[in-house]
């Protein structure tokens, strides 16, 4: 049993194997980037629907997040083919040129893919680009605190340990968290600073005639403003 587990699992490695070489590794960081951010907000939506009797799913919603996921797949690609291509190093001898990886990537890629998240999502729902920019100040500094908490020790563990080829891949495996994430915050809605000012009619001075009270006492016969003004 367990040799004929093994025999399948060796099949499909081998299977998987040319979907990480050459060109074919572009397709399926980019696909692999849409994919798992398109999972991850129908896992978010899935708490929502639960949480939050008579929502529905919203598959435009998760299309669009497939759609930025996919814009940034050959960013991330191309990316850490710079870095290692500028800082080259491996194990733990290549601690020091590894660490400046993480802080490259952190003061750099990290802060671009949170604007180009808010802004890409933005534009594909039909905000506008004014719109965009005020949910990218409201949110941006919650996101980037958030990378900070999560990315560096995943990136230390990228760059120590895993294959180049293999980087985006196991980015993406870690994701699936993170993207449920990136949808609460987008999706969530800010509480409002500041209330509307009451539009009714003020009570009390100023010749105003108070609101007629609701409930029990609406029985009770009171004097119409016509006939205040006679009286007076």
């Amino acid at each position: 049993m367990a040799s004929g587990g093994g025999r399948w699992l060796r099949g499909l490695w081998a299977a998987g194997q040319p979907l990480f070489q050459g060109r074919a590794l572009l397709v399926t960081n980019t696909l692999g980037c849409g994919v798992l951010m398109a999972t991850g907000d129908g896992v978010r939506q899935s708490w929502e629907i639960r949480s939050r009797p008579g929502q529905k799913f919203d598959p435009r919603r998760s299309a669009s997040m497939f759609a930025v996921g996919c814009s940034m797949g050959p960013f991330l690609h191309y990316w850490y083919l710079w870095l290692d291509h500028l800082l080259p190093a491996s194990g733990l001898r290549g601690l020091p040129n590894i660490l400046r990886k993480v802080l490259v990537d952190q003061l750099v890629a990290s802060p671009m893919l949170g604007v180009w998240y808010f802004l890409g999502l933005g534009c594909l729902e039909g905000q506008t680009l004014d719109q965009s920019c005020q949910e990218l100040r409201d949110k941006f500094w919650e996101f980037y605190k958030a990378d900070w908490c999560v990315w560096p020790a995943a990136q230390l563990v990228n760059f120590l340990f895993v294959p180049p080829q293999f980087r985006v891949t196991y980015i993406n495996g870690l994701t699936l968290g993170w993207d449920t994430y990136l949808s609460y915050l987008k999706y969530r809605s800010l509480p409002h600073l500041s209330s509307e000012a009451d539009p009714r009619p003020q009570t009390g001075g100023g010749g105003l005639c108070e609101e007629e009270p609701e409930g029990p006492m609406q029985h009770v016969a009171r004097p119409s403003c016509e006939d205040r003004s006679q009286v007076s």
